[in-house]
């Protein structure tokens, strides 16, 4: 028995390498911009059919963040559509979830402050 390899969407420009994060209304994907060989990370609505609200809150989420030039907020690299929806392409830091680096480690005391601080 062989397990299928996974089924990504395609993104004109772009190869999804991995699945970071899968919520009720979006989801994060590793990828390389091909054009410069750049690690990034898309988020991508989940909906085919994303509502008026969905899209807007969308698009002031990248309108907001680009211009935010605060120390560990991310700017976005840009905003393009996807589908009927939109995909959020940002620098990929190569950074792990939280969840995992957990897994991985436990937190000790110093490290659970730093971070809620």
């Amino acid at each position: 028995m062989t397990s299928a390899a996974p089924q990504f969407p395609e993104i004109y420009g772009y190869t999804i390498i991995e699945e970071l994060y899968r919520g009720s209304r979006t989801t994060v994907y590793r990828a390389i911009l091909n054009s410069q060989r750049l690690p990034v990370v898309i988020k991508v609505m989940q909906r085919e059919y994303p509502t008026f609200g969905e899209l807007v809150q969308f698009s002031n989420q990248y309108a907001i963040t680009k211009n935010l030039p605060i120390a560990g907020i991310i700017q976005p690299l840009s905003l393009e559509p996807f589908g009927n929806g939109y995909a959020l392409v940002m620098a990929d830091g190569g950074g792990i979830s939280l969840e995992i680096y957990i897994q991985q480690q436990p937190l000790d005391l110093a490290e659970t402050l730093g971070i809620f601080s």
